[in-house]
C-alpha cells in the first residue's frame, strides 16, 4: 500500500471520527429529560378509590 493512499485513508476515518465526537458533544449539551424519580411519601388517591376503601372499612 502506497504511503500517500494510507495518509488518506487516516484523515478520512478522523474526520468522521470527529463528527461522530461533535454529535455526541452536542447530544450531552441537550437537556437532559427528567429522570424517572421514585415517589416517596403519601399516595395519592382518586374520589373513586377512596370510597371504595371507605365501603370495605365500614364492612369491616
Amino acid at each position: 500500500m502506497d504511503l500517500k493512499q494510507v495518509i488518506q485513508e487516516l484523515v478520512k476515518e478522523r474526520n468522521r471520527l470527529n463528527l461522530l465526537i461533535r454529535a455526541l458533544e452536542q447530544g450531552l449539551d441537550a437537556p437532559a429529560s427528567k429522570p424517572h424519580s421514585s415517589r416517596r411519601g403519601r399516595k395519592f388517591m382518586a374520589q373513586s378509590e377512596r370510597e371504595d376503601v371507605a365501603e370495605r372499612m365500614r364492612r369491616y
